[in-house]
C-alpha cells in the first residue's frame, strides 16, 4: 500500500501506551541505568537507561541511550557528588533519608 497516511497510522500505533510530552511539557521519570560506555580517548559518555514514566501520563518503560557531552558530564558528576555529600553531612549528624539501615558512608564522598 502506497498510502502516507497508512505508514503514519502504523507509527502512532505502535506508540499505544507510551506517554506522549505536550509542548513545553517536562515528563517526569524514575530510571533505572542499564549500562554505560565511552570511547578510548574521548570524554564523552553514553548512558542508557530504563525510564518509567511518573505521575499521571503512566505509560510503558522506556529504554534510552543518552550522550553526555565532557563539560555537561563534569557538571553532571559535580552536582551528583554535592547531593550525595549533603545528605551524608557529618556536622549534623544526618543519613540519608532513602539510605538503608546498614548502609555506611561512602568513602568517594570525601575525594575532590
Amino acid at each position: 500500500m502506497n498510502d502516507p497516511d497508512h505508514g503514519l497510522l502504523a507509527i502512532l500505533a505502535g506508540l499505544e501506551g507510551v506517554a506522549q510530552q505536550a509542548d513545553a511539557e517536562v515528563m517526569d521519570f524514575s530510571g533505572s541505568v542499564v549500562s554505560y560506555g565511552n570511547a578510548p580517548g574521548y570524554r564523552d559518555v553514553r548512558v542508557t537507561f530504563d525510564l518509567r514514566p511518573i505521575g499521571e501520563a503512566l505509560g510503558q518503560t522506556v529504554h534510552a541511550a543518552i550522550s553526555i557531552d565532557p563539560e555537561d558530564g563534569e557538571n553532571l558528576a559535580r552536582f551528583i557528588a554535592q547531593v550525595h555529600r549533603r545528605a551524608w553531612d557529618r556536622s549534623h549528624a544526618r543519613r540519608p533519608i532513602d539510605a538503608t539501615p546498614d548502609e555506611e558512608r561512602p568513602r568517594w564522598i570525601d575525594r575532590d
